[in-house]
């Protein structure tokens, strides 16, 4: 099954099942394969869209956070320990 890793439907703070979590971690790892980097999952804010939460590099997204453009912007970013923590809480 080919892994959809461009955008990331669910808030990170939203997660409430472990296959969720498993798919966004999935996702994170195939950005990584591909693009030989370190994934992050930002949220990007659009004048006309609105928000939406998509996996970039972690140099992507200080980039964007630092330099926004002038129709969208990144407001933050959840690096994969975030992920990984969330993780454990739903193993406890």
């Amino acid at each position: 099954m080919a892994v959809l890793y461009d955008l990331i439907c669910v808030n990170p703070k939203r997660i409430r099942t472990l296959t969720q979590l498993e798919n966004v971690l999935d996702a994170l790892d195939a950005y990584e394969k591909k693009r030989t980097c370190e994934a992050v999952v930002v949220l990007k804010q659009n004048i006309q869209l609105g928000g939406s939460y998509k996996i970039v590099s972690k140099e992507e997204a200080i980039k964007g956070i630092d330099n926004p453009r002038k129709c969208e912007w990144y407001i933050k970013f959840y690096p994969r320990s975030y992920f990984e923590d969330l993780r454990e809480k739903f193993n406890e």
